[in-house]
């Protein structure tokens, strides 16, 4: 007789915690305040003379944030969707604002506007809320968009007075951003064969379910937060008798179905 241990999740599709969960629910919310709170700021200490490009950006932007917020809280659309969509209405505005101050800053302005600051809160969160390599194309495609903005205003519309100051201030800015890419990819790849490594110590190599480090760290966790759960031990009679018969590939074929099989009748 042996016994067959195993847990509800596989290394690839590992669940996250409840707890990480909410806490990445509450984070949003948090930023999504914050968030909200900066335009209002903003928009503040522009008035009366508000910026025709601030007046409904910000507003628009603040209304993306929390109306994802609500349809979060609603569970009508993923934490991953409400990030996505924060994280585009985000990108879509600094670019708007960057091609804008090329043509509202005074002509004697040698620096670029405080706007372009907010680019380097993309960069960092395009790696935290994608995978790597899919950050890697968000942030380089963050990045071209910029540059070809800040080329063709140097070309075209700002004055030669200040045009050397302005391409300084603007190589300084895309450097920036090829740094924290460059960086944040790095470490990108780093993080995933971390993870990669958590899951592997975490698995039983045959048949691909979380093993007794997975379940004892899960069932530690469930209790820690005072969620009930239910623990079924059972055995597979006679199967060492499957060994002798028809040997071990055939037993390890019976471990793979039962475990499986049993996957299939769990619910969540």
């Amino acid at each position: 007789m042996r016994t067959l241990r195993f847990f509800r999740s596989a290394p690839e599709v590992l669940p996250e915690p409840a707890s990480w969960h909410a806490g990445q629910r509450r984070m949003f919310t948090l930023l999504v305040w914050l968030a909200c709170a900066a335009c209002g700021a903003a928009l503040l200490a522009q008035y009366p003379d508000l910026d025709p490009l601030d007046r409904w950006a910000l507003p628009l932007l603040s209304l993306n944030l929390i109306g994802l917020q609500l349809l979060l809280s609603a569970q009508r659309i993923t934490l991953q969707a409400a990030v996505t969509g924060a994280f585009v209405g985000a990108a879509v505005y600094v670019l708007l604002a960057l091609n804008h101050q090329f043509g509202v800053m005074p002509r004697t302005n040698w620096t670029l506007m405080e706007n372009t600051y907010w680019f380097a809160v993309l960069y960092a969160a395009a790696f935290l809320v994608f995978p790597p390599r899919q950050a890697t194309w968000l942030a380089s495609g963050l990045l071209a968009l910029s540059s070809v903005i800040c080329a063709y205003h140097l070309t075209f519309t700002v004055s030669p007075l200040t045009r050397t100051h302005l391409t300084g201030a603007s190589v300084q800015f895309l450097l920036m951003g090829t740094v924290m890419t460059v960086m944040q990819a790095t470490l990108g790849v780093h993080r995933m064969q971390l993870l990669a490594s958590h899951a592997a110590a975490h698995t039983d190599t045959l048949t691909g379910i979380g093993n007794r480090r997975a379940a004892e760290e899960r069932l530690a966790e469930l209790t820690r937060a005072g969620q009930p759960y239910t623990l079924v031990l059972f055995d597979l009679d006679h199967f060492k008798r499957v060994n002798d018969m028809h040997g071990h590939a055939a037993g390890d074929l019976v471990l793979k179905g039962v475990a499986q099989a049993t996957l299939g009748d769990l619910p969540p």
